[in-house]
């Protein structure tokens, strides 16, 4: 099932990080910060002002966002003004 966004909505998914500090060190998940980088998955056609496009990484604000699960994956549905930054 293909994911499409709507309006002025973006859709993202998280990005998989590595548990261990550069010591080697494995970090709890607790104690790990959560990084706002996310990868986008969908965008709505009304979505055109940061000329974004499917799998590019962006860094959102930290807020509290719509997230929902489809297939398995964990996904978040934000609004394209929330974008902060394109990486």
């Amino acid at each position: 099932m293909k994911l499409e966004a709507l309006n002025d909505n973006v859709i993202l998914s998280e990005i998989e990080f590595d548990n261990n500090s550069i010591g080697g060190i494995l970090i709890p998940d607790m104690a790990q910060s959560k990084p706002c980088e996310r990868v986008v998955v969908s965008i709505g056609p009304k979505a055109t002002a940061y000329g974004l496009k499917v799998g590019d990484h962006v860094i959102r604000k930290e807020l509290q966002v719509q997230k929902f699960e489809m297939a398995g994956k964990s996904y978040e549905q934000i609004k394209e003004c929330e974008i902060v930054a394109k990486l």
